[in-house]
């Protein structure tokens, strides 16, 4: 079955119709996903029971969130995603680390700094830190995507989720 959450708006309206329910419904349901990002259909709260009774055979599949520590200062995310696991760049093991964040990435911040200097940045308080954290996010992100849509068109996204699911979830 196809997991509703990467279904784009067309997509949606179209399953609504296809369950005899009004167009308008679409919208509120990929809001819930996409804005508010429900992982349970119980959390709707305008959708009603007997669309979340059909809805069920259509799975929400979502990464897990995991524990954050965000600045008191100025609420900033202080950790790197990465395809090995999730960087906490301010940890003290990556004072001396002349690796890149993620070897495997293509970003400028990849191939132009290492683990080391970006988290002496984030240390300073510079902000270049945080563009340079934010650049490989945004990079790993989009990547991440077009993985996941090349797995869902191949069919294998299910081998894909159970491999990574955990591994990205992973601290290093």
């Amino acid at each position: 079955m196809t997991d509703i959450k990467s279904m784009n708006l067309e997509e949606m309206k179209s399953l609504m119709a296809e369950l005899g329910e009004k167009p308008f419904r679409a919208k509120q349901i990929y809001s819930w996903l996409h804005e508010h990002l429900v992982t349970s259909y119980d959390e709707m709260g305008n959708i009603p029971a007997k669309l979340k009774e059909k809805l069920k055979e259509y799975p929400i599949t979502a990464l897990e969130m995991v524990d954050e520590q965000i600045s008191a200062i100025d609420g900033t995310r202080k950790y790197l995603f990465t395809w090995g696991g999730i960087i906490n760049i301010k940890n003290a093991k990556y004072e001396r680390d002349e690796r890149p964040i993620d070897p495997a990435c293509g970003c400028p911040a990849c191939r132009n700094y290492s683990r080391a200097y970006i988290r002496h940045l984030f240390k300073a308080e510079e902000l270049l830190g945080m563009r340079l954290a934010v650049m490989h996010n945004l990079w790993f992100y989009n990547h991440l995507m077009e993985r996941i849509r090349d797995e869902l068109d191949a069919g294998t996204f299910t081998a894909f989720h159970d491999r990574y699911v955990k591994l990205l979830d992973t601290r290093i």
